[in-house]
């Protein structure tokens, strides 16, 4: 949210209320503003994260695959040999 609507907002709850009031409400959303900028930065953390587990996950599995098809190759040549 922009500083310039913060300031109109308090412009509005400064004109209509009690001065504690006033300061309760800015308190309020400036808590809410700060709290959904670290869930955004949380979000994007997170995102990130899950990003980086199925990268390894899908490593790992290529290199299951690939060990697999070494163990299978390596057992058709011995078998062939027998």
């Amino acid at each position: 949210m922009p500083v310039g609507v913060l300031s109109f907002e308090c412009t509005l709850i400064f004109s209509n209320t009690s001065l504690i009031q006033a300061l309760i409400i800015s308190l309020v959303i400036g808590g809410a503003v700060v709290v959904s900028a670290y869930v955004r930065e949380f979000n994007g953390r997170l995102a990130s994260l899950a990003d980086l587990v199925s990268g390894e996950q899908l490593a790992a599995e290529e290199r299951e695959d690939a060990a697999g098809l070494k163990d299978s190759s390596a057992r058709d040549s011995s078998a062939q040999s027998d």
